[in-house]
């Protein structure tokens, strides 16, 4: 019995080893994934534009704004910083007059004064093409609490981020695992990470509670630069994209966080323009109609432009089928493209 109680023993200690080396690893592997881009980032910037330079000083200078110099740089992001004479023209004019001379709109970073009296800084970086409206309407099974959350978050420059999650059942306890989860997945897109390992360190801190908890994932993180979207779903019902006068429906077949301890989300991306929406829902929305088309076509058929009108608009009619009672908790996210 001894000899039993001791190999029992020894058989924890070692699966909490195992289980304390292999969160070790996933660390890492977050830190090499974030070097990794950091020196891609820096491999592709290929430094300073001198024609430019010499054309917007001089176009500056003819505008009777004293400049004593200008620096362009192409990267990741194209930068601009302007060293004029302090009060000789505002911020927001010389990003106007940048623009003009590059070719493309510029917004001012920063304002700050030189070391050279007299001189101040502007910086200033290209804008993107593409800008982004976030709208939200839900409703509660519970009204105390509701195990539905969102996020809109802006990454960097250049990318946002929308997010629902919806803790399994509703109440407190749904809502608090719910608000745990956007949170750390808002986090970790912060800090730079690329979506399979987010998801999966999130999804391993669920996994190791031990208390069978569960969260349906649905987000889209869209590109200002590019026009891309990546859709990424984990046990979230589809979502509903309309395009001009199309409508796209985006499904997922992943499994939500916390069941299994590997997983893999599911990714679709999807170029989009200026004027399109995408609607995102919880299952407690698209359990109301008979089936994901239903909500497609009142999205197709609505001639609302405020992405906030179209959420209230959907919420209204999937709470006239449940006659006010839902079964779940219902969340609604509008993303309009501008």
């Amino acid at each position: 019995a001894e000899y039993a109680a001791a190999s029992r023993e020894r058989s924890a200690e070692s699966t909490a080893d195992r289980e304390r080396r292999e969160a070790m690893g996933e660390q890492l592997r977050c830190v090499t994934s974030v070097l990794s881009e950091a020196a891609d980032e820096i491999a592709a910037e290929s430094g300073r534009d001198e024609a430019s330079e010499r054309a917007l000083k001089t176009e500056l200078g003819e505008r009777g704004i004293a400049v004593a110099d200008v620096v362009v740089t192409h990267g990741a992001e194209n930068a601009v910083a302007a060293f004029m004479r302090s009060g000789a023209a505002s911020p927001d004019e010389i990003a106007a007059i940048t623009g003009r001379v590059l070719g493309s709109a510029f917004a001012v970073k920063r304002t700050e004064k030189c070391a050279y009296p007299g001189y101040s800084m502007v910086e200033m970086r290209e804008k993107p093409p593409f800008d982004a409206v976030f709208a939200v309407a839900g409703s509660s099974k519970n009204r105390a609490a509701t195990g539905d959350t969102h996020s809109f978050v802006r990454l960097g420059q250049n990318r946002f981020m929308a997010a629902l999650c919806d803790g399994m059942g509703s109440g407190a306890r749904a809502e608090e695992m719910s608000a745990t989860s956007i949170s750390l997945v808002e986090s970790f897109y912060r800090a730079g990470f690329d979506n399979d390992t987010i998801l999966s360190c999130v999804n391993k801190l669920l996994t190791s509670c031990g208390n069978e908890v569960f969260c349906a994932v649905d987000m889209v993180v869209l590109d200002m630069y590019n026009g891309l979207a990546d859709f990424i779903k984990l046990g979230a019902p589809a979502g509903v994209v309309r395009c001009g006068d199309e409508v796209e429906i985006v499904n997922g077949s992943s499994l939500p966080l916390g069941v299994l301890e590997e997983m893999r989300p599911s990714v679709t991306k999807m170029a989009f323009n200026c004027g399109d929406c995408v609607v995102l829902m919880t299952d407690g929305v698209t359990d109301c109609f008979r089936d994901v088309n239903a909500v497609a076509q009142i999205v197709t058929q609505s001639t609302l432009t405020n992405p906030q009108s179209m959420a209230e608009e959907i919420m209204q009619k999937a709470q006239k089928i449940c006659k006010g009672k839902p079964a779940d908790d219902m969340t609604i996210l509008v993303c309009k493209i501008s």
